[in-house]
C-alpha cells in the first residue's frame, strides 16, 4: 500500500484566502466569494473561464451549490464565459476521480443492508467467535438473514470505518500485528465477512459505492485531471488522503484556506487541520456574545430574542433591517430544530426553515409503514394500538367498520386489561373486528406465513400505501402533499432497485418493512421555499454560508465538540497504529470552526443551554474556555449561574420579521352555561372542586374521558384499586363478624386473594414492574394484617364493606338539596360487651389509602391556611353525614384513614380528631362547594391534579405538567401543598361512581 504524503511535506499549493469579515476597517468578501475570485483568476484565458477539468472539494453539499451559484454570478459580473468545475465533498473525492459507475450498477441502500445480514449470519462460528463480545447476538439462530440487522449493520459499520481511511480489514490486520491487545484475528475475520458480502454483490451483479472507491485505488492509477482544489476543508478521509498521493505529477493540488499565512503552523500540507497543533489555541471570542439559557426550549426562544435585538442594532447602524439573507441561525444539535419550529409558531410572522429539510422518517408514509412492520413483527397490543392510531390507518379502518365508537372501545379494553397483556376472554368482538379490518387494510402484507423477495413484496406495499394516499387530492404546492409523494417514491425506488439485486433470499412482510424504513430513513423532505424564513443550518455550514450575522444554539459539551459513540472494535491505541482520526481531530475541527466563525461574522452569538428537558445539568463547550485563565475563570463563574428568567421579547423591523410577541399562556375555554343543573354529586368530587373547579368542570360536568395507551405497569390508581380490592374480598368474607386475630392467617387470606385479582397465568405475560408491584403489594397486606389482627383483638368487629351511602344535602330555604352518594371502604363497630367510655364512639367509618408516605388525618383532609386551616376533602365527613343524619340524640362516630403506606414501622392508622365545630364547617364548605357547583361557577382553574396531564393542559398549567426525571412522589409533594389532595385510588373512585351518572347529575 503507497504511503500517504507527509503532511509536513509542502508537495501541495496553499493559499491564504483569511477570513477576517473586515481589513483596516474594509468589508471583506464572504469566504466563498474569495475563493472563487480566485479560481476564476486562475482559470481566465481571455474571455473564458475554463475549469471543464478541474475537481473541487468542498466541506458539504450546500457548499457546493453555493459554490457553483457564487461562481456562475462572478463570472457574468467579469462578462466570463464559464466551463464550471465539478464539485464534490472530500469523501467523494475518489468517485470524483475515477469516475464511478452509473447508479444502476450500484446496490441501493436496502439491497446492502439485506446483503450485509445474510452474510454475517451465514458466517462460520469460528467469524463469529474471533469478532467476540463485539457483535452483537442474533435474536434466533434459526431465523433467517434478513431478522439480524443488527448484525450486518454492525459489521457493515466497523467495514466501513476502515474503508473511509483506505484500509482492507486484512491490511489493518497486519498493522496491528505487534499492538498488544489489539486483537489483529478480529480483523481477519472482519476481512472474511467482507470476502463474502463482495462475493454476494458479483452475484447480485451489483456494485457497493462505498467499497468501490477502495477498490478503485487499489486497482489502477486515476486518469489525469488539470487540478484538483480543496476549499476550506478542514477534514481529508485517508481513502482521500490516498487517492491525491496517486495523482499524476502533472494534476496539480491546490489547498484554498480561509485562514492568515501566519497560521500555517495549524494546518497540514494538504490545508486540513492539525490535531496536534490546535491542543491549545486560543479561540478569540466577544464576551457579550455567549448567551446562557435553560433547556432546549429555552435556547430556542433566546435565540429569537437575539434575533430581535440584533436586529435592532443592525437597523440603527445601516439604516434598514437585515433580511432573512443576512442571518443564520446555528443548530449543531438537531434536538433544537422542533424547538425552534414551535417557537416560531407561537411568534406570528417569525419565520425559520431547516435547510436540510425534514427527516423523510416523519412523513405519513414512512411512520404508518414503521408501524404496520412493527405490528407484523411482534403482534402486540401496543403496536396494534400504536398503528391504528396513526391517522391514514384510522381512516381506512373507519371507511371499514363505519364512523363509530370502535377506536374508544379500543382503548377502554387495553385499558381495562393493562398491563397484564393477556386477551380478554370477555370481550373479543372490539378487538375481533378491528383486526379484520386491520387484515383487509392491509392485504398480502397481514399474512404472517407469505416469505417473499423484496422486490416481489413491491406491489403489496404499493397497494396499502394507494389505500391510504390515492384516494385523496394532492396539491404538490403543499409541504404535506409534496412531502407524502416524496416519501411513496423513497419507497419504491428502493423496493425497485432491490429488486435489481439478485439472490435476496425471501423474507416475511414485518422483517421486510423494518429493513426498508431503515434504508430510506436519511433521505431528507425539503421545506417549502421561503424567501422571509431565516435559514437553520448544521454546523459545519456556517463557515461557507455568506450571511454576516449567525446564532448558534447548542453551544453544549457533547455537542461542540460532538463526542463519537463508544467503538469497541476501535479503541484509541488501534485508531492510532492504523493512523484513524482520533477524538482530537473533531476537537481541532470545531475549534478551527469557531475561530473563523468568530472572525468572518459581523454578528456571532453562541447560546450554551443549562439543562435538558428533564432538567439534568449542561455544561458549556470546552471551545468557548479556550481563552487565558482569567478571562476562562470569569465566564465559567457567569455561565455556572442560575439562567436569568425569559427574556422580554422583542419584536423586529419588516425587513426580517415581525410580531415576536407571545402569549406566556394559551387562552383556556371559558365554561359554557349549564342547561340542566347538577343535582347529583359523588362525595369525592367535592375535594376535585376545592382543587380546581375549572378541572371539575371538565371531568364532571363535560364528562372527558381521558384514555391513554395501554399501560406496562399498575398506575397509581390501578395500584391503589388493586390493594382495595383485595381488602374488601377480606372484608367482605368476614363481615358481619369479628375476623381473625392471627396476622399470618389473615396475611394468608390477603395473598390468596391477591393471586386470584393477579393470576399467575396473566403475570406471566405483564412487565416485570407488575411482578416488582405485586411484591409491594403483598408487603402492604402484611402490614394491613397486623392492623387487622391488633383491631380484632380490641374488639373491633366489621359491619360494613363497601357500604353504599346515599342521601340529600340541604342547601338552604327554598333550595332543592344536592343528592349525595359514595361508598364507605370500611364500618367497623365495637364489641357491644365493650365499654369505650363516655361519649367515646363504638362505630368507625374507614377510608383506605396507598400513598407511599402516611399523613395524619388532618393533614390529608384539611390546608393549613396561616394560623387555621380550610378543608380540602370532605369524603369522610360526608360519610357521617350520610351514615348518621343530623340530629341531636345521633351517636357518635369514629372517623378515620388507614394508610398502607411504604414506611412497613408506620402505624397504619390515623384517627381524626374533629369535634363538632370542625364538622359543622365541613358542611358549611360543602354546601357552598354544592351551591357553586349547581349555579354553574366553573371558571376558577385553581390548582388542577398533576394526575391528570390532559386536564392540566386545557387549564394552561403547563408549568406542573410532570418532566420526565421528576419523580410522582416529588409532584404529589408539590400537590399536597397546593392543596389538591390526593387521589390515590382513581380507579376505586370511579368504580363508586358507577351507575350514578344519571340525567341530571351532570348535563
Amino acid at each position: 500500500m503507497p504511503d500517504d504524503p507527509d503532511p509536513r511535506d509542502d508537495t501541495a499549493r496553499r493559499v491564504w484566502l483569511g477570513a477576517d469579515h473586515t481589513v483596516m476597517g474594509l468589508r471583506q468578501p464572504p469566504l466563498l466569494a474569495r475563493a472563487a475570485d480566485w479560481m476564476l483568476a486562475e482559470a481566465r484565458a481571455g474571455r473564458d473561464a475554463d475549469m471543464g477539468g478541474w475537481v473541487v472539494a468542498v466541506p458539504s453539499g450546500r457548499a457546493a451549490r453555493q459554490l457553483l451559484a457564487v461562481l456562475a454570478d462572478r463570472a457574468a459580473e467579469r462578462a466570463l464565459a464559464l466551463w464550471p468545475p465539478r464539485i464534490h465533498t472530500p469523501g467523494e473525492l475518489p468517485a470524483a476521480l475515477w469516475r464511478a459507475p452509473a447508479q444502476d450498477a450500484t446496490a441501493g441502500e436496502l439491497a446492502r443492508s439485506l446483503l450485509w445480514s445474510a452474510c454475517v449470519r451465514s458466517a462460520e462460528p469460528a467469524v463469529r467467535l474471533a469478532l467476540g463480545g463485539d457483535a452483537p447476538e442474533p435474536r434466533d439462530e434459526r431465523a433467517p438473514a434478513h431478522d439480524a440487522p443488527a448484525w450486518g449493520a454492525w459489521a457493515r459499520g466497523a467495514v466501513g470505518d476502515l474503508l473511509s481511511a483506505g484500509l482492507w480489514p486484512d491490511q489493518a490486520a497486519e498493522m496491528l500485528a505487534d499492538l498488544d491487545g489489539a486483537r489483529p484475528e478480529r480483523f481477519v475475520a472482519l476481512g472474511r465477512l467482507l470476502a463474502g458480502y463482495r462475493a454476494a454483490l458479483r452475484q447480485a451483479g451489483l456494485l457497493d459505492p462505498d467499497i468501490w472507491p477502495l477498490e478503485a485505488v487499489t486497482s489502477a492509477a486515476p486518469p489525469a485531471c488539470e487540478r484538483v482544489v480543496l476549499v476550506g476543508v478542514l477534514e481529508i478521509p485517508g481513502i482521500a488522503r490516498r487517492a491525491l498521493s496517486l495523482l499524476p505529477e502533472r494534476s496539480r493540488v491546490c489547498s484554498l484556506v480561509f485562514d492568515d499565512a501566519d497560521s500555517a503552523h495549524l494546518y497540514d500540507a494538504l490545508g486540513a487541520v492539525d490535531p496536534a497543533a490546535w491542543l491549545d489555541q486560543p479561540v478569540s471570542l466577544d464576551e457579550a456574545s455567549i448567551v446562557r439559557a435553560g433547556d432546549h426550549a429555552d435556547q430556542a426562544q433566546a435565540a429569537l430574542t437575539e434575533l430581535a435585538l440584533i436586529a435592532e442594532r443592525w437597523t440603527h447602524q445601516h439604516g434598514q433591517p437585515p433580511t432573512p439573507d443576512d442571518v443564520l441561525l446555528g443548530v449543531p444539535d438537531p434536538r433544537l430544530v422542533p424547538h425552534l419550529r414551535r417557537r416560531q409558531d407561537l411568534h406570528g410572522d417569525a419565520r425559520v426553515r431547516d435547510a436540510s429539510g425534514a427527516p423523510i422518517d416523519r412523513t405519513a408514509p414512512l411512520t404508518l409503514l414503521a408501524h404496520v412492520g412493527e405490528h407484523l413483527r411482534t403482534r402486540s397490543w401496543d403496536s396494534l394500538a400504536a398503528l391504528v392510531r396513526h391517522p391514514d390507518m384510522h381512516a381506512l379502518i373507519d371507511a371499514w367498520l363505519g364512523r363509530g365508537r370502535w377506536l374508544d372501545d379500543l382503548d377502554r379494553l387495553g385499558v381495562d386489561s393493562a398491563p397484564l397483556l393477556v386477551p380478554p376472554a370477555d370481550a373479543p368482538a372490539a378487538l375481533a373486528r378491528v383486526r379484520d379490518a386491520l387484515d383487509a387494510a392491509l392485504g398480502e402484507l397481514a399474512d404472517p406465513a407469505l416469505r417473499r423477495s423484496p422486490g416481489q413484496w413491491r406491489p403489496a406495499v404499493a397497494s396499502l400505501l394507494a389505500r391510504c394516499f390515492g384516494g385523496r387530492p394532492l396539491d404538490m404546492r403543499a409541504h404535506d402533499s409534496a412531502a407524502t409523494v416524496r416519501a411513496c417514491r423513497a419507497v419504491d425506488e428502493a423496493l425497485a432497485r432491490a429488486a435489481e439485486a439478485r439472490g435476496l433470499e425471501p423474507m416475511a412482510a414485518g422483517a421486510l418493512l423494518g429493513a426498508l424504513c431503515a434504508a430510506v430513513r436519511d433521505q431528507r423532505v425539503p421545506d417549502d421555499p421561503d424567501a422571509r424564513a431565516v435559514e437553520m443550518l448544521g454546523w459545519l455550514e456556517l463557515v461557507t454560508d455568506p450571511a454576516p450575522v449567525a446564532i448558534v444554539t447548542g453551544c453544549n459539551a457533547g455537542v461542540l465538540p460532538s463526542s463519537p459513540s463508544p467503538e469497541p472494535f476501535l479503541p484509541g491505541p488501534v485508531r492510532r497504529a492504523l493512523a484513524l482520526p482520533e477524538a482530537t481531530a473533531r476537537v481541532a475541527r470545531d475549534a478551527c470552526v469557531l475561530r473563523t466563525l468568530a472572525r468572518s461574522k459581523a454578528v456571532l452569538c453562541l447560546i450554551c443551554g443549562s439543562r435538558t428537558a428533564q432538567g439534568d445539568p449542561l455544561l458549556p463547550s470546552p471551545l468557548l474556555f479556550r481563552a487565558p485563565d482569567h478571562t476562562c475563570a470569569a465566564r465559567a463563574l457567569r455561565l455556572s449561574q442560575d439562567a436569568p428568567p425569559g427574556a422580554t421579547r422583542r419584536t423586529l423591523g419588516p425587513g426580517l420579521t415581525a410580531g415576536l410577541a407571545v402569549r406566556q399562556r394559551p387562552v383556556t375555554p371559558a365554561p359554557m352555561a349549564v342547561d340542566v343543573p347538577v343535582t347529583h354529586m359523588h362525595v369525592s368530587w367535592f375535594g376535585e372542586y376545592i382543587a380546581s373547579p375549572y378541572q371539575f368542570y371538565l371531568r364532571r360536568v363535560l364528562r372527558l374521558p381521558q384514555l391513554g395507551p395501554r399501560a406496562r405497569e399498575l398506575s397509581a390508581g390501578a395500584f391503589g384499586s388493586l390493594v382495595h380490592g383485595v381488602i374488601a374480598a377480606f372484608s367482605a368474607r368476614h363481615a358481619p363478624g369479628t375476623p381473625p386475630t392471627d396476622p399470618r392467617a389473615i396475611h394468608a387470606e390477603l395473598l390468596d386473594d391477591l393471586d386470584r385479582a393477579l393470576p399467575a397465568a396473566a403475570r406471566r405475560h405483564a412487565s416485570p414492574a407488575v411482578e416488582l408491584q405485586r411484591a409491594v403489594a403483598q408487603r402492604r397486606l402484611l402490614a394491613f394484617a397486623h392492623w387487622q389482627a391488633r383491631r380484632a383483638s380490641a374488639g373491633w368487629a366489621i359491619a360494613h364493606c363497601e357500604h353504599a351511602l346515599a342521601g340529600p344535602l340541604d342547601l338552604g330555604p327554598g333550595l332543592e338539596p344536592m343528592s349525595l352518594h359514595g361508598k364507605a371502604d370500611r364500618i367497623d363497630t365495637l364489641d357491644p360487651a365493650l365499654d369505650p367510655g363516655p361519649g367515646r364512639p363504638r362505630v368507625a367509618i374507614l377510608d383506605f389509602k396507598t400513598d407511599d408516605s402516611p399523613v395524619s388525618a388532618d393533614e390529608r383532609a384539611r390546608s393549613r391556611l396561616g394560623q387555621g386551616s380550610a378543608w380540602k376533602d370532605l369524603q369522610l365527613p360526608l360519610y357521617r353525614h350520610l351514615f348518621v343524619p343530623d340530629r341531636p340524640d345521633a351517636p357518635p362516630v369514629q372517623l378515620g384513614y388507614v394508610n398502607l403506606s411504604a414506611d412497613p414501622d408506620a402505624d397504619p392508622e390515623a384517627m381524626a380528631d374533629w369535634g363538632p365545630e370542625d364538622l359543622d364547617a365541613a358542611l358549611e364548605e360543602a354546601r357552598r362547594v354544592a351551591l357553586s357547583v349547581r349555579r354553574g361557577r366553573f371558571g376558577d382553574i385553581g390548582r388542577p391534579h398533576a394526575r391528570h396531564p390532559p386536564v392540566m393542559a386545557m387549564c394552561g398549567h403547563f408549568d406542573r405538567l410532570r418532566p420526565a426525571g421528576v419523580s410522582a412522589d416529588d409532584q404529589t409533594g408539590a400537590d399536597e401543598q397546593a392543596g389538591a389532595g390526593t387521589d390515590d385510588h382513581a380507579g376505586h373512585d370511579a368504580g363508586h361512581d358507577a351507575g350514578h351518572d344519571a340525567p341530571g347529575s351532570a348535563p
